[in-house]
């Protein structure tokens, strides 16, 4: 298998279908914005940004398509398996309990990477957009998937910082061929294909799956997405203002 999802049968959008996806893009980073920060959202995961054109990748799945804008730091840490060479390299890092130890190890392979909280606040997402089988873009159901959401103090003896949403908090309930890809030392489910994949499960479950009445412990409604013969729940926060989903977990059944 490729260890890069991002860079195999990719669909060749036009020039303008892109200009377009940018527009979409650049109005609800604007909308997200805004309204984060009146809402006064300290830690705020959003950044209003111009995306570039080199940053949108066209994938196809079943007859849909589906166009991603990454930002430099997600398609690096998860297309181009940073996040995995560190979980190689520097095992005791990870599985401690500590996320502070997770962005150290990344630090480490590639140093200055997301040394700068600010720039990692913001610059560690990616947006998926819907393209429905008439070409019109599906503008009420986005989803933005983020390495993490917050990182929050947990309130064990420990006082350690902790994922809380996006990736990395799915990544607590994973291993990829059973290294820890974040601050658990849970295996509950072991992944055999590399993390770039694990976004197409994403964005398959996201759109496709149906809603289950399944919830966590938040009271949030999961979906159901069977992949290779194995299930999954995902788990989404909807902006009731905006229509757009975050990704805040994903485990195996």
């Amino acid at each position: 298998m490729d260890t890069n999802y991002f860079e195999v049968e990719n669909y060749q959008s036009s020039e303008s279908k892109k200009v377009e996806v940018r527009k979409l893009i650049e109005l609800i980073s604007y909308k997200l914005y805004y309204h984060e920060k009146i809402n006064d959202k300290q830690n705020s995961r959003t950044h209003y940004r111009i995306p570039s054109l080199d940053n949108i990748i066209s994938k196809q799945i079943g007859q849909k398509k589906y166009h991603y804008y990454f930002t430099n730091i997600f398609y690096g840490l998860i297309a181009e398996n940073v996040l995995i060479d560190a979980a190689e390299k520097y095992t005791k890092l990870f599985g401690t309990g500590n996320s502070e130890d997770i962005i150290k190890a990344l630090n480490l392979i590639r140093p200055g990477f997301c040394s700068d909280d600010s720039i990692y606040k913001e610059e560690q997402f990616c947006y998926v957009i819907e393209e429905d089988l008439f070409g019109e873009l599906n503008e009420s159901n986005i989803l933005k998937i983020q390495l993490f959401r917050f990182q929050d103090i947990q309130t064990n003896a420990t006082s350690c910082k902790e994922f809380t949403g996006g990736l990395f908090h799915a990544f607590k309930h994973f291993t990829f061929k059973g290294t820890n890809l974040s601050i658990s030392k849970n295996t509950e489910y072991n992944l055999d294909y590399y993390p770039s994949y694990f976004i197409s499960d994403i964005t398959n479950a996201f759109f496709n799956s149906e809603l289950i009445c399944k919830k966590d412990k938040n009271g949030k409604t999961g979906k159901l997405g069977v992949f290779n013969n194995v299930e999954f729940y995902f788990f989404y926060e909807k902006d009731a203002d905006l229509g757009v989903y975050f990704l805040t977990t994903a485990y195996h059944t």
